[in-house]
């Protein structure tokens, strides 16, 4: 059953709901998504399907995009697209239907932006004087410095197009559909659409609530079975916030911040004047301590980051998100055990031929035991694999891993059933 389509958003109105509560609602217009291609993990590496969606004329469509709907003696679409996590057969269109009323959606889209602003509108720049003749009302302003260095810094914040990104709101609950099943409603505030020139699209994913569980199989006899999750550890609701705290504390305490340079009050040097000011032909200089010159101090430069100052996060806070990401990763199945793990001396040929008769997509976070020596020397020489202990792995390799795998060991470990 598909779990996702492509729409674009029409306006935003209000709707009573069932116990009389008035509610905003963002209308989304959904077009059937007619399915052209499906990508295999056997074919492409990856398991989606490619849908097109969006009115367009025969002759603003190039010749490949033509073909394919030719194949399917339909109209010519205006975007193609692929979605993950979806099924279906080609042929098959996607709509409305595939909600319910009530139904938790996810929506993301591509904002239609705001154009080319200036600093007072983009970075919140204070105005100039208004008074006395002043033309520096809302001008940017100097930009840096003329002699030296003779050029503007990276990163200067100047005018330039604003929020052309991709945004995402809040999770929200399918409001209601028109007769037509054109049209669908979500009870929360989403972005807004660009123009339809410019081909974007907007994604409306349903949430998975699906049980927590993880599929088992055996190396050896290759049998698979399903093994019901429970406990904390694979029923806690994850909270995006906590989540991004825990994703960078973790990558800012991998940081060393050993780079450090001198600047200009540390650096061994007189602090007398080098020549009068004036009258040499020179150019006028102080002390021979200025990042200009030879053994002067380094402008702008790395600094060694005090200990303070690193990015902290509470052992409950991190706790919360490692549950909520492997929670997640449960309740996607994306979560894998391993029985009978056995290998008598490592071999990289027997692990390639276990992760293809699994049918793992990869990236793979594979999590092994002190005792599964020869298995971890056989995994880690496999691209997309990485192979780590218990308590070895965070929040972040989660998330960077679509499928996770344990041992027998390390997952009775993981729920705390070790004897």
């Amino acid at each position: 059953m598909a779990t996702a389509v492509f729409g674009r958003k029409k306006h935003m109105t209000q709707a009573f709901q069932d116990d009389g509560t008035l509610v905003g609602v963002t209308v989304i217009e959904v077009e059937p998504n007619l399915i052209t291609a499906v990508r295999t993990a056997q074919e492409d590496g990856y398991e989606a399907v490619q849908v097109g969606f969006g009115q367009v004329k025969s002759s603003r469509v190039n010749r490949p995009h033509a073909g394919a709907f030719a194949k399917h003696d339909a109209p010519p679409r205006r975007h193609l697209k692929e979605l993950r996590g979806v099924t279906g057969e080609v042929g098959e269109t996607i709509g409305v239907g595939a909600f319910e009323v009530g139904e938790k959606v996810h929506v993301s889209a591509t904002s239609k932006g705001r154009g080319f602003q200036g600093t007072v509108k983009r970075h919140g720049f204070s105005r100039g004087p208004v008074s006395h003749g002043s033309h520096n009302i809302r001008q940017p302003g100097s930009v840096g410095a003329s002699a030296d260095p003779a050029r503007i810094f990276k990163g200067q914040k100047m005018p330039g197009q604003m929020a052309t990104r991709p945004s995402r709101c809040a999770t929200s609950r399918s409001s209601r559909s028109t007769p037509r099943r054109t049209n669908c409603g979500c009870a929360a505030a989403c972005p807004a659409a660009r123009a339809p020139s410019s081909g974007s699209g907007r994604r409306v994913s349903r949430m998975a609530e699906a049980k927590a569980t993880a599929q088992v199989f055996d190396a050896r006899s290759g049998k698979k079975s399903s093994l019901d999750l429970e406990g904390p550890r694979f029923t806690t609701e994850p909270k995006e916030h906590v989540i991004h705290r825990a994703v960078v504390a973790e990558l800012d305490s991998r940081r060393r911040y050993t780079a450090s340079t001198k600047g200009r009050s540390e650096v061994t040097g007189s602090g007398a004047k080098l020549y009068r000011q004036k009258g040499t032909g020179r150019a006028r200089a102080g002390d021979v301590k200025p990042h200009n010159r030879v053994g002067g101090g380094t402008w702008g430069g790395p600094k060694a980051k005090p200990e303070r100052y690193g990015k902290r996060i509470n052992r409950k806070e991190v706790r919360a998100a490692f549950d909520g990401a492997l929670s997640a990763k449960a309740a996607d199945g994306e979560l894998y055990v391993l029985d009978s793990l056995h290998f008598e001396e490592p071999s990289t040929k027997q692990a390639k031929q276990l992760l293809s008769k699994m049918e793992l997509a990869g990236p793979v976070l594979l999590v092994l035991t002190e005792d599964d020596r020869n298995a971890a020397l056989s995994f880690r020489n496999l691209p997309g694999v990485s192979v780590v202990r218990p308590r070895e792995y965070g929040v972040y390799e989660l998330l960077r891993a679509r499928e996770v795998v344990l041992s027998r060991a390390a997952y009775s470990r993981l729920a705390g059933k070790e004897a």
